[in-house]
């Protein structure tokens, strides 16, 4: 059978046109009014609190006992009831009634403690304790509370629970910080300079030090906290060691909702830092990249990242071009494109509390992690890959930062051009004497062009830290996987009967996990880790079948061909293209080269060593090379940087096979004489 793929190019694009501005904006949230009674009939108490239970992440309990007389674990919504009795979502006592109709005052009520009535009076809202059904219809939703005691159906109790997890995700909490140091540490004073080799620095005038003591600097817009122990003094100059989070702090209590603020973002092809907005070196680095199957080269990969300081947004840029991997001399397929991934209005609200000098045994730990995500991709050709993007460091508050690692994950066969956003809300938490809570809210917007096939991902893993960058412990973390899988067929008959046929399909998949990688919370029950598929093919809110035989839809969009078309991915040559592996939750490595800083400032005539944080593995610093950019400026001999003249230039850092590269802004200061000038 013969295909005009430019008859057919033309057509589905231009049918896809008509489309794309009716798929902006219609994502919704999940709808979980499923979970109950079905057929509208009404809801026992046990399935409200199963409903609720879910939708607020509160389903895993501490408890072995049960908490009720009469809910057994052979309940269905036993893990709800406990959970909701160990966080006072509901009052835990003898008996429950777990087949007792679900009244709206009670779901009123359990709705509003599941938001939390500590978090709502810390917001400035006045609540009565004794009446939270008139709080919610005064504050969240308007509801005809005439009848407090009439039962309610599966429909209500999902409104009255989505009104509800809405309004907990708009209330900011006030900011609580309560930081007690360990006795002796010392907080710096200004003038204190810890230099690029992560091993010196450089004391302010006139204050004194001690070998031994322990000295904190706070967290800037630009760094994150660190607590350094000093090894060494001479004159002015100073060694140090990372100080631990047991060395520096002997209580923590942080509370409140925080802005984030992007510190870093490291591209991982090429090491790149990006701070304050502007770009160390502007450089991209091209290497290569297998894809899992290995029948794809990923070839001239050029990975940048941007930070954006005003709209507080982070961007990743991945260009490249794809060729099939060929058991012969001849090439079959190939492709290039343009990935970018971005994250933005990122918050996050914190509850962190330690007990007295014990600083890693909490008593409460919550996080609440709003970010926007956007994915845009231009691809052309065929391609089957996962590309490391890069990672950033966000300061929320002190000790309390937020590490992301993004990777992107891309399977094509065509022409496409595809743009996706959603808003997203990731909370996750533990208190003494309860179970995890964890959920996870997305609500997406897509717009795409196609004449093929395409499935276009971006994982985020988030990694809620305390301590410092070198000497931090993860609290809790999740991983976030979405995008947008989008497939177009035509078949045409051309010498038969059978109609010519155009089948359209597009999803939005979603998939997430909360502590998958060790942390603290895992530390405490190394059980209370989760992972789910939210959104398939099947179940997700944005998508679009379509199908039309001789240009006219048919009823249900069934085929009605003798030979029904077939919906999967392929190559040009009709090989099967195997869609992204579902994430299992285990990213990709983003091994490259971290430096301790990517700025360097000397003295005239002043040397000193390059720090390393991480080199790749199968690399030793005997294996790097560099590059100067203007020697007049600096030289630099096996990792030693001399500073030669005043002016600032780019040291490039590379492994010996050019595989891995990274920049360091270097600056020589002017050596100034002060002859001549007498002390006022």
């Amino acid at each position: 059978m013969r295909r005009n793929y430019s008859k057919i190019g033309r057509t589905l694009c231009a049918v896809l046109l008509l489309f794309a501005v009716a798929l902006t904006g219609c994502g919704k949230e999940e709808d979980v009014a499923t979970s109950g009674t079905a057929g509208g009939g009404s809801l026992s108490r046990a399935e409200y609190i199963g409903m609720l239970g879910d939708r607020f992440g509160y389903d895993t309990y501490a408890s072995e006992a049960d908490l009720f007389t009469d809910v057994t674990s052979a309940n269905a919504y036993y893990s709800q009831i406990q959970a909701a009795a160990e966080w006072q979502v509901i009052d835990s006592g003898e008996a429950f009634n777990p087949d007792g109709a679900a009244t709206l005052s009670f779901a009123l009520e359990s709705a509003v403690r599941a938001v939390g009535t500590d978090d709502i009076a810390a917001s400035g809202a006045a609540i009565d304790m004794g009446s939270l059904a008139d709080f919610y219809v005064s504050n969240i939703a308007q509801i005809d509370l005439s009848d407090p005691e009439a039962s309610i159906d599966a429909a209500t109790a999902a409104q009255v629970i989505d009104y509800a997890k809405n309004y907990g995700f708009h209330l900011e909490i006030p900011q609580i910080t309560e930081m007690e140091l360990m006795e002796g540490v010392k907080t710096a004073q200004e003038g204190i300079r810890l230099n690029a080799d992560g091993a010196t620095g450089v004391l302010p005038a006139g204050e004194s030090y001690s070998v031994g003591d322990i000295v904190y600097l706070d967290a800037t817009d630009t760094s994150l906290a660190r607590a350094v122990l000093i090894t060494g003094i001479e004159g002015e100059s100073f060694t140090f060691e990372e100080a631990s989070l047991e060395e520096t702090y002997a209580y923590l209590n942080i509370q409140g909702s925080f802005e984030g603020t992007v510190v870093e973002a490291v591209s991982a092809s090429d090491g790149t830092n990006v701070n304050l907005g502007q770009e160390i070196y502007d450089e991209m680095k091209a290497y290569n990249m297998r894809s899992e199957d290995g029948d794809y080269t990923l070839t001239n990969l050029a990975n940048s990242a941007k930070v954006d300081k005003s709209g507080n947004q982070i961007v990743f840029t991945a260009k490249f071009d794809v060729q099939k991997s060929a058991s012969n001399d001849r090439v079959k397929a190939s492709s290039n494109g343009q990935l970018v991934v971005g994250v933005k209005n990122i918050r996050a609200d914190v509850k962190y509390e330690s007990e007295p000098f014990r600083i890693l045994s909490p008593k409460v730990v919550e996080c609440r992690l709003h970010f926007d995500t956007e994915v845009s991709s231009e691809l052309h050709g065929s391609v089957a890959a996962s590309i490391p993007l890069g990672e950033a460091y966000i300061q929320v508050w002190g000790p309390l930062n937020i590490k992301l690692m993004l990777t992107a994950h891309l399977g094509a066969d065509g022409n496409i051009s595809i743009s996706y956003t959603t808003k997203n809300v990731l909370t996750t938490g533990w208190r003494k004497g309860a179970g995890l809570n964890k959920s996870f809210d997305s609500t997406p917007s897509v717009n795409f062009e196609a004449d093929a096939t395409l499935t276009a991902e971006a994982t985020l893993l988030a990694d809620l830290r305390i301590g410092f960058k070198k000497a931090s412990y993860s609290l809790t973390n999740a991983q976030v996987t979405s995008g947008a899988v989008a497939v177009g067929k035509m078949e045409a008959d051309l010498l038969g009967d059978q109609p010519t046929c155009l089948d359209l399909q597009l999803y939005v998949p979603l998939r997430w996990g909360v502590n998958q990688e060790g942390c603290l919370i895992t530390d405490i029950n190394k059980n209370w880790k989760h992972s789910a598929v939210i959104w398939d093919s099947g179940s997700s809110p944005v998508k679009l079948h379509m199908h039309l035989e001789d240009w006219e839809r048919t009823s249900g969009d069934v085929c009605t061909r003798t030979d029904p078309i077939e919906q999967e991915l392929t190559t040009p040559e009709g090989e099967p293209l195997e869609e992204i592996n579902p994430f299992d939750f285990e990213p990709l490595e983003f091994d490259f080269i971290e430096l301790v800083s990517y700025a360097m400032y000397l003295d005239e005539g002043e040397s000193m060593d390059i720090g390393f944080e991480s080199i790749p593995e199968g690399y030793s610093q005997s294996d790097l090379k560099y590059e100067v950019q203007d020697s007049a400026v600096c030289s630099v001999s096996n990792g030693k940087v001399s500073g030669n003249a005043p002016g600032s230039t780019v040291v490039k850092i590379s492994t010996s096979d050019g595989m891995f590269t990274v920049s360091l802004a270097v600056t020589v200061n002017e050596d100034y004489s002060v002859e001549g000038f007498e002390e006022l």
